[in-house]
């Protein structure tokens, strides 16, 4: 994921700063309860300045507001029916009608029914997603196994003597800059210029947004976190792969962006991964994020100039993916006009935005699978997928 909120700048002293964006937001290791996913910036714009706050205020009693979605998931139902079929007070109804309606995440379909506006995406609708976009991942992970032999060879030249084996480095180039980078944006692009969405708000489009159940072994979907920290003009970089197919929700490296101490010590880091430099709390913050262990960081280490040597490749290869991907783009609006959502909801991008990110997770899935990426350990160290970047990419 779901990444893809774009948190504010946040100034620090000494000219530290940390920018993390493209985060799947409300995210967690729970797989029981509902989880409020974003993709992309303007949270604000579309639903209001004090969102986040109203959100987090009505998750107060998890349970509650799950039962309330989940009863209006398939369809619009008045006051009463709700009540009929959620268990919830009268009380209970009106304050998230109430709250909901207020910042728009439901709507009054003029018949007295309320309805989200947003998918509501429960294991046994994933469990669909999975059947109609298998076609579409299938023929992706195809396309880049054929060309991931080049991009092996490519890096393997161009890397530098310090830069981790193509091993450790097949799911950051692959997963992350690919598939969630120039196949993500590519794919995209076609839906726009191809028209392929039937019914896009311009709020939509730059801000698609959507609810997802997390449960049940059904569940798909992958994502990037990106943390940039800079130093007068030196800059470090941290990412960290996440969705169902690594079973990582919550990133726990979200608690240090606004860290100045936790920035600090990521400057003292050698190139070769030394860790001297570092202060007995500097080293206790890596240690909680699982990133050393008995004095040695477990994070590989990247050149910003190899990644940038390797872009060109890197762009064609998302491009190409994005087109095999298109030539199946039916699967997924064939998938909308099949599910409840279709008879309710304004537009159809949230939905298919849904299923980007599930394919994502699928292709990446089936890579493992194949053995074209390297096994995802059960379970998942906290280091593994988290990349720490020397220089600027972005």
């Amino acid at each position: 994921m779901f990444n893809r909120k774009l948190f504010e700048l946040i100034p620090l002293c000494c000219f530290i700063c940390l920018v993390c964006c493209r985060d799947f937001s409300h995210s967690s290791s729970n797989r029981t309860e509902l989880k409020f996913y974003t993709v992309g910036d303007g949270i604000k714009e579309r639903f209001g300045p004090d969102f986040y706050k109203a959100l987090d205020r009505l998750r107060g009693d998890t349970a509650q507001l799950d039962e309330f979605l989940l009863t209006i998931a398939d369809q619009p139902l008045t006051k009463n029916q709700i009540l009929e079929r959620s268990g919830l007070s009268q009380s209970q109804v009106d304050y998230f009608i109430t709250n909901l309606d207020s910042f728009k995440v439901i709507k009054n379909d003029n018949q007295g029914r309320w309805a989200t506006v947003l998918p509501v995406i429960t294991d046994k609708q994933m469990k669909i997603i999975r059947k109609d976009l298998a076609p579409m991942a299938s023929n992706v992970a195809q396309y880049l196994k054929k060309e991931m032999k080049e991009i092996e060879t490519l890096y393997n030249r161009e890397k530098s003597p310090l830069d981790p084996s193509w091993e450790d480095m097949t799911h950051f180039i692959i997963d992350k800059f690919i598939i969630d980078g120039t196949f993500h944006t590519s794919i995209n692009k076609l839906e726009r210029e191809k028209n392929a969405s039937e019914r896009v708000s311009e709020s939509q489009r730059s801000t698609p947004a959507f609810f997802l159940e997390v449960g049940g072994k059904n569940f798909s979907n992958f994502g990037c976190n990106w943390y940039a920290f800079n130093l007068g003009s030196d800059q470090r970089e941290v990412y960290v792969l996440h969705g169902a197919v690594l079973d990582r929700y919550d990133i726990a490296m979200n608690k240090y962006r606004g860290n100045r101490q936790f920035a600090a010590g990521l400057f003292n880091i050698t190139p070769e991964g030394g860790i001297h430099s570092l202060t007995d709390r500097e080293k206790q913050m890596l240690r909680d994020l699982g990133w050393i262990a008995n004095n040695r960081l477990l994070v590989p280490i990247v050149e910003a100039a190899t990644i940038k040597r390797l872009w060109p490749m890197i762009e064609k290869v998302g491009r190409d993916a994005a087109e095999v991907a298109f030539d199946n783009f039916a699967d997924i609006t064939n998938s909308y006009d099949k599910a409840p959502y279709s008879k309710f909801l304004d537009d159809d991008d949230d939905y298919i935005q849904v299923c980007i990110h599930s394919l994502f997770g699928l292709i990446v899935e089936q890579l493992v699978k194949n053995g074209e990426v390297s096994r995802i350990p059960k379970p998942v160290p906290e280091s593994f997928g988290v990349y720490l970047v020397f220089g600027k990419l972005f």
